[in-house]
């Protein structure tokens, strides 16, 4: 059932009828997230030590250590969790529930959006709060170690740190990057629901390549009928820099804008069977 506006009061309905419904897919991933964020205190404190003969620094434990595991890990979940954000339209049941629900195609578009972005990024949070939890009680009580540090602190606490605060658009364009992203996978999952992570690394590995291939092609052409314009064009973009990440920034908030709207068009125009989801 398809509704022109959007409800708050419907939305929430629609958030609290998901979620009931759901409910067996949102606890494994979360058992699954806190699993994976707890790896790295497994690791360290156990299988290196049993398997390996790795012991800890005398006086110190390994927040550095688990702090880089857990930030390489937790750099992935975001692209995984919007290949997943369509996961109840994988079987012909859940389709069905999804498109006879009475809430508008915006509403169910945000609410899953909102789960494999807010929900997903506030569970990690919290599931390394809890590894860090079990890192300093082993750390002190079982190890007896000195100089004990929260790696979540050095992760969430000092992240806006390491922000470049004196350059706005740098950081904007990281964030639009990553933005732009997690909007291709999600942008495929709603294409194709069934292995769509697989696709979307192939669809992304094809068309950087095909990328590089025309820049290549682009800039070898400009270098040998006109290199004075190329060196120009190169030497205006580095004395205007600040102009050019501002205009960088300006083509990936359009990117991801238009993304966005693709993924929406193919979520609305979901039906219960089709050549590409049978």
């Amino acid at each position: 059932m398809k509704h022109p506006a959007f409800q708050w009061s419907r939305f929430c309905k629609y958030a609290r009828w998901d979620a009931t419904i759901n409910m067996p897919f949102y606890q494994k991933m979360m058992l699954l997230l806190l699993g994976i964020m707890c790896m790295p205190v497994v690791f360290v404190y156990i299988l290196l030590p049993s398997f390996v003969g790795f012991h800890l620094p005398q006086g110190n434990d390994a927040t550095d250590l688990m702090t880089t595991i857990t930030m390489v890990v937790a750099s992935i979940i975001p692209f995984i969790a919007m290949g997943y954000t369509f996961h109840n339209m994988l079987t012909r049941r859940g389709r069905i529930l999804e498109l006879t629900i009475p809430a508008s195609t915006l509403e169910r578009f945000t609410w899953h959006v909102l789960m494999a972005t807010v929900g997903v990024q506030l569970v990690v949070c919290l599931c390394v709060g809890v590894a860090d939890l079990c890192h300093i009680l082993l750390s002190t009580f079982v190890y007896r170690l000195e100089n004990v540090y929260s790696y979540w602190w050095r992760i969430y606490g000092q992240l806006g740190m390491q922000l470049p605060a004196h350059e706005p658009g740098l950081a904007l364009f990281g964030g639009l990057m990553l933005l732009n992203n997690m909007a291709f996978y999600m942008m495929v999952n709603a294409w194709k629901y069934k292995f769509n992570i697989t696709y979307t690394l192939i669809f992304k590995i094809v068309l950087s390549m095909a990328a590089m291939f025309c820049l290549g092609c682009i800039v070898n052409h400009w270098i040998e009928s006109d290199v004075a314009s190329l060196e120009q064009l190169v030497k205006t973009m580095s004395d205007n820099a600040q102009n050019t990440v501002w205009l960088a920034n300006l083509f990936l908030a359009l990117l991801l804008a238009a993304q966005v709207y693709v993924a929406y068009r193919l979520y609305s125009k979901a039906q219960v069977i089709t050549r590409r989801n049978p």
